[in-house]
């Protein structure tokens, strides 16, 4: 499995509220309606999770701000991710959801990797 890990960062012009519902009620849809075309085996959206005290596990750490989420694309091969650069129909499409999280990420503080699975626990 092949994974691209977005670490996402709302636009500053944004609430939380807001950045949470764009991204669960219009952004996921639109990348639904898209994942066939680009041969997505898996979008996962995990929004940070926004219970009082968990903030104090992350500063015993030292730890940075947190991201306001994260977001897996993945793709069952490095073959199914690559025929999406080459095929009109997903570069289009992969260009459509670009442009639609620019209306609620901030690309400049908002990281992203290629990722390959390695199960130690679990399935």
């Amino acid at each position: 499995m092949i994974t691209i890990v977005f670490c996402v960062r709302k636009r500053p012009d944004m609430s939380m509220e807001e950045f949470r519902r764009f991204w669960w009620e219009e952004h996921g849809p639109y990348v639904k309606e898209r994942a066939a075309i680009l041969n997505m085996k898996r979008y996962v959206q995990m929004p940070r999770l926004l219970e009082e005290g968990f903030e104090s596990v992350a500063a015993a750490r030292g730890a940075p701000e947190p991201f306001d989420g994260i977001a897996q694309v993945s793709w069952e091969s490095l073959d199914d991710l690559k025929a999406t650069f080459t095929d009109p129909a997903a570069r289009r499409a992969a260009r459509e959801l670009l442009e639609d999280e620019r209306r609620f990420i901030d690309f400049t503080l908002s990281p992203i990797f290629f990722t390959e699975e390695m199960v130690v626990v679990g399935n």
